[in-house]
């Protein structure tokens, strides 16, 4: 199988730009240059997942005891679409995705 090199860009982020909608990054990571796992994490409510893998992005909410592992399934998914039909998932692959993990589109 194959394995996408993941490089890890949180430390790209100044602290300040770590906060986002009363939610702080504590992972970012890409790969390809083209697809992009975040990890959000809240004090008070369900952490965040952010994802971006060709014409697929939204968010995936899980509970702060969850979301890690939930979020490594989700990068390993991702890998095995990429294998097979490389930076573009195809609609079959997107419409699974997205009602498993209730991706949400968000502005």
């Amino acid at each position: 199988m194959l394995m996408l090199k993941w490089n890890d860009y949180t430390d790209r982020f100044h602290e300040y730009e770590r906060f986002w909608r009363g939610r702080y990054l504590e992972l970012c990571e890409v790969a390809e240059e083209e697809i992009e796992l975040n990890l959000y994490s809240c004090e008070d409510d369900d952490w965040e997942i952010y994802v971006s893998y060709g014409i697929m992005y939204g968010i995936s909410y899980a509970p702060a005891e969850k979301a890690a592992a939930q979020r490594e399934q989700m990068k390993e998914e991702i890998e095995e679409e990429y294998e097979k039909h490389g930076k573009n998932p195809s609609k079959e692959f997107i419409s699974r995705f997205s009602e498993t993990y209730r991706l949400e589109i968000t502005l």
